[in-house]
Order: C-alpha cells, then sequence, then structure tokens
C-alpha cells in the first residue's frame, strides 16, 4: 500500500490514488485491465478504503479525510478560491459526493425545474439534468451530456462502472386539474427508472423500472407523496436497492418508511424484488453492500452474506430493523451498535471503544472511525486496540 507522510491538496492527492466504493480499486486507463475500475457514491460519502474518505461535512460541503495524516479538507483546490462562486467545484457538487477517475470529478447539477406549455397547450414540468466532469489538475468544468426529460440527482446513489454510469433517472410525481394542466409536483413518488451513461460515446439507455407506483398505492395510499429509490451498491455482480414508501393513511402522522430490497443483475440484464403479493411485502432493507459483503435487514433479525458464501449468516438482535443505518462490514465482523458481530465465531461482542461511534473505514492495520450519526471527530484506531 503507497504511504504518503502528509495532505497536500485534493488535486494531488486525488491523482496519487485510486478510490474504492465496491471493493477494489480504481485506476487510471492504463492499468485498467488489472483493476475492476467500480465507484459507488450516495448522499453521504464515497468511501475508499485504502486512501482516502469523501463525505458530505456536517457545514454540507463535499469534504476529504485523508488517512495518512488524518487532516480534512474541502474538495476544491483552486489557488485563492472562497468557495462562494459558480465556478467553485464545491458550489457545483452543493454537498454531493462525486465520482473519481482518473483525477476527474464526474457529477450531475439537475436544472431547476420549469413549468411550461406543451404541444396541447396545457401547462407542463420540464425537467434536465447535466452530467459534467471537473478537472481536479486544470479546476475546469466540462459539461459531457444533457439528459432533457428527468433529474438524475445522485442523491438516489449512483455508480461508476468501467466506463458506464449507473444513475436513478426521476420524472416528479405530478397532478393535473380537469383540463390537463399540471397544478403540483415533487420529487418523490414519482416513477424512478435505472439508467445508463456510457461515457465513450455519452449513450443513454434505461435498463428498469424500479417500482410499480400505482400498484403500491393501492396498498399504501401515501406512496405517491413519499415513494422512492435508494441504489446500495453492488454484491456478487448485481446492483442492489431498497425501495421506501410511507405505510399507513394518515398524511399527518409520523412517517413510518417500510423498505424492500431488489437487485438489478449485471449478468443477465434482469430485475428482480418485486413484490408478488403487495398485501404481504416481506419489509427487508438492504444496510450494508460492498463486493465483499451484503447484509440485508429485517426486525430482529441480520442476514450476512460474504462474497463466494452459498448461505448468509443470520444474527439475532431486537435492534436490527429494515431500516437499520450506519452498518459497515470489514474483517469479516458487522459493526454497529457499538458492537461486533464476528460471521466466523457466529456471535456477537461489545466493544468499548465504540461507544457512541461508528466504523467508517479500514486503513492498512487501523479502523477509521467517527461519531455516531455524525460525519466528524474523526480517529484512526489500530485495530488491535479496538478489537482488545
Amino acid at each position: 500500500m503507497k504511504q504518503r507522510t502528509g495532505f497536500l491538496c485534493a488535486a494531488v492527492m486525488l491523482a496519487a490514488c485510486g478510490l474504492q466504493g465496491c471493493g477494489q480499486n480504481i485506476g487510471t486507463h492504463a492499468d485498467k485491465d488489472q483493476s475492476f475500475h467500480c465507484s459507488f457514491a450516495d448522499t453521504y460519502q464515497n468511501l475508499s478504503e485504502e486512501n482516502f474518505y469523501c463525505f458530505k461535512s456536517v457545514e454540507g460541503r463535499t469534504t476529504i479525510l485523508d488517512y495518512e495524516s488524518m487532516s480534512l479538507t474541502a474538495l476544491c483546490s483552486k489557488p485563492n478560491c472562497h468557495h462562494t462562486g459558480d465556478d467553485c467545484i464545491l458550489q457545483r457538487l452543493n454537498g454531493k459526493n462525486p465520482m473519481f477517475s482518473d483525477n476527474y470529478a464526474y457529477y450531475f447539477v439537475d436544472d431547476v425545474p420549469q413549468i411550461v406549455r406543451n404541444s396541447e397547450d396545457h401547462d407542463e414540468l420540464k425537467l434536465g439534468s447535466a452530467l459534467c466532469r471537473y478537472d481536479l489538475t486544470a479546476n475546469a468544468e466540462e459539461k459531457l451530456k444533457h439528459i432533457d426529460t428527468s433529474a438524475a440527482d445522485p442523491c438516489y446513489g449512483w455508480m461508476l462502472l468501467h466506463d458506464t454510469i449507473y444513475y436513478i433517472e426521476n420524472t416528479y410525481s405530478r397532478s393535473y386539474d380537469d383540463a390537463g394542466n399540471l397544478i403540483s409536483y415533487g420529487n418523490t413518488g414519482g416513477a424512478l427508472s435505472l439508467c445508463t451513461i456510457r461515457l465513450s460515446d455519452m449513450q443513454i439507455t434505461k435498463l428498469c423500472d424500479l417500482y410499480d407506483v400505482e400498484t403500491l398505492t393501492k396498498y399504501y395510499p401515501l406512496t405517491p407523496n413519499s415513494g422512492g429509490v435508494q441504489m446500495k451498491g453492488m454484491f456478487d455482480n448485481k446492483i442492489y436497492f431498497n425501495v421506501s414508501f410511507v405505510g399507513g393513511t394518515d398524511a399527518f402522522a409520523m412517517p413510518d418508511y417500510h423498505l424492500y430490497a431488489t437487485y438489478y443483475d449485471l449478468n443477465d440484464g434482469s430485475y428482480h424484488g418485486t413484490p408478488e403479493d403487495y398485501a404481504n411485502i416481506d419489509f427487508a432493507g438492504v444496510t450494508y453492500c460492498s463486493e465483499d459483503y451484503l447484509v440485508i435487514c429485517r426486525d430482529g433479525q441480520a442476514s450476512a452474506w460474504k462474497k463466494g458464501a452459498e448461505q448468509p449468516v443470520i444474527f439475532w438482535d431486537e435492534r436490527f430493523s429494515h431500516n437499520c443505518y450506519l452498518m459497515s462490514v470489514f474483517d469479516d465482523t458487522i459493526y454497529c451498535f457499538g458492537c461486533g458481530y464476528d460471521l466466523n465465531m457466529k456471535e456477537e461482542r461489545k466493544i468499548d471503544a465504540l461507544y457512541g461511534k461508528s466504523v467508517v473505514a479500514k486503513y492498512g492495520d487501523s479502523y477509521i472511525i467517527s461519531d455516531y450519526g455524525m460525519q466528524e471527530n474523526f480517529e484512526r484506531i489500530p485495530a488491535e486496540q479496538l478489537l482488545k
């Protein structure tokens, strides 16, 4: 592993290393045949187990933590930049996490929704999004492709695999009056689809719809104002998702989100996990996903798959739930609730050093931890000290 003695700037660091979001290093085009070339990001993080951690800070800025120096810096290396102008990558990202490859940062910037008159002279919603690439050495942005009919907000999770970006297309939920004019819209509850953009020729392909809003609404009437899909990562050459929506019928009650897990199989291009019986959905959420591990939780149960295993290891704990979060898996151990769940020994043990903390990453023979539920106060702790 290449070690660095300090944190000079984001551009230098990103040029020297590759990001890891799906469990393997991302290299340059020159070594693409030797590397898996995969990266995954969501609302909160783009994780590198090798070198650094890119995340949304408490202040809402896209920030880099360098594991070697444990230094924090905003993802902007432009000299004398005050991070307030539209030409600053922090303003362009607006707290979101980009993909990294070959010293570029890739990200979407959604258009401001507009109300326009359509061909039938009715009010309609116009959406769009631009795929951008930021050169971290030259500090310059290039717009690569404009999507004309939908938003592509990466807060739903997205992935760069080889030269293809997998993202979730959002067309928004919409309501119309009797004359066919748009009267309201929202970014939840609308149709969501899995799409790709191939970087070599900018070709866009729609792969599949990710959930059936109309059918869910028959059983869960609040779906049109609450439905969503979150990409969670890739395991066993399958991209996993959580479909979410509010149960019940009272729109003014405390939201009770339900989840069920689905996946898109990259081997044959098929989508799996749509409920066969919507009245009896198996509520379960993907709580951790990487190339090496997959954890799916139900109320009181966590099922953990290791790469290559035919069956999951199952743990029972009343704290597990389908919407459990802040879970991580390293070295065959699930870390959550201040405990370690050993996949080999199939036992749980309390870890005092994780009281009020969560494990962010593994770096060499150490773990990176932070305050539980907060992206701040990072520490690097030797593995033997954490696990003693």
